[in-house]
């Protein structure tokens, strides 16, 4: 009793710097700067330990550039920054150049492992080599709204991003001489010696130009199994219109544990999967075919996923946006259920902390 009593009359004051520093871990980045820290002095300098920011969403536009806010912050935790997304506010009047951009970041970031700058379409290849510069160890970049040709050139040089292990790009924006870079040059790929997770976006309309033939130039058969493709274990590849179902056929990789080809499975033919053998995609653990067919089509689509299913049990399948498909075991036979019925943000929110099902975004 006494001890309790010891316990219930320890305020928030008597704990150690360390236990606070994990407390605050925990909250709201909004909460530690607009709140918490101002309680009093000594939270104030503890919520600004570089342990409590790992991972970090900076909100970049022209007041935090001009008033350097944003860059004494990216200063203050460099050293402990893991994860960084630098969210660049749409400001046509004023919008955030590339070299502004390019003087925030610190001069060497140690420990940043993922950086999300998708949304920042003024991307250039000088700023993404201070990117390469400045983080040594970097595993894993989304820039897919980068259209400058040359942000291919770095990201595809000689040792440039050499630790890359997944990339998003995509294809908005795309014209000839980006496609012919980025497709018809297989070796510039091969430069990325560590790739293993990859998201080409399409276009969402008729323009895009990657066809099944630059689909064979980048995904056939690799010289060794150490080289390019065939040590990709997630692919991504929505909204590349012109793919027809020989798509499936090309990528034939022994590791690839997901595969994502929505709104590209228009013109795919039920009898793609029909013909999919039990060897084929061995370590394949998620398959999403979503696509805008006419309901027979669709009913004999998903008839060809069922007995791709039948063939590989354990394989988590959705054929649309929120929707699985599912069976259950009676009598020794599969029985296929019509609908997923559950909340399927919440199983996508739960795989998504598995490495690779980033992917799973597009189901909800």
């Amino acid at each position: 009793m006494c001890l309790l009593k010891k316990c219930m009359d320890v305020s928030m004051e008597d704990l150690p710097d360390i236990v606070l520093i994990e407390i605050f871990r925990f909250l709201h980045p909004i909460d530690r700067v607009h709140s918490a820290s101002l309680v009093c002095k000594r939270w104030n300098r503890l919520l600004y330990a570089p342990k409590v920011w790992t991972e970090v969403r900076v909100i970049v536009y022209s007041y935090s550039v001009k008033n350097g806010s944003a860059k004494r912050f990216l200063a203050r935790v460099a050293a402990s920054l893991q994860k960084l997304c630098l969210c660049l506010k749409e400001d046509m009047e004023d919008y955030p150049k590339a070299s502004e951009v390019e003087d925030l970041l610190p001069s060497m970031l140690p420990q940043l492992t993922l950086l999300d700058i998708g949304y920042f379409p003024g991307l250039t290849s000088s700023l993404l080599s201070k990117i390469d510069a400045c983080m040594p160890n970097l595993q894993r970049l989304n820039m897919e709204h980068a259209f400058s040709a040359s942000c291919y050139d770095v990201l595809f040089s000689e040792s440039k991003l050499a630790n890359v292990r997944e990339l998003i790009l995509c294809g908005w924006g795309f014209t000839a001489h980006k496609i012919e870079a980025l497709f018809h040059v297989r070796k510039k790929l091969e430069r990325l010696s560590r790739l293993e997770h990859l998201h080409l976006g399409g276009n969402y309309d008729d323009y895009s130009r990657m066809t099944t033939d630059c689909l064979r130039t980048v995904f056939g058969p690799a010289e060794t199994e150490a080289d390019f493709p065939s040590r990709l274990k997630f692919l991504s590849l929505p909204y590349w219109r012109r793919l027809d179902d020989s798509v499936i056929a090309e990528i034939t990789l022994k590791q690839l544990r997901l595969l994502d080809v929505n709104w590209t499975a228009d013109a795919f033919d039920a009898s793609t999967f029909y013909e999919i053998g039990h060897d084929d995609f061995p370590q394949l653990i998620y398959l999403s075919v979503h696509s805008k067919q006419s309901p027979a089509s669709h009913d004999e689509m998903r008839c060809s996923l069922r007995h791709l299913m039948a063939r590989k049990r354990t394989l988590l399948l959705s054929d649309e946006i929120n929707s699985f498909v599912t069976y259950k075991i009676s009598n020794g036979q599969m029985c296929f259920n019509d609908y997923f019925i559950g909340y399927v943000g919440k199983i996508a929110n739960e795989l998504a902390r598995i490495e690779g099902f980033c992917c799973m975004s597009q189901l909800v």
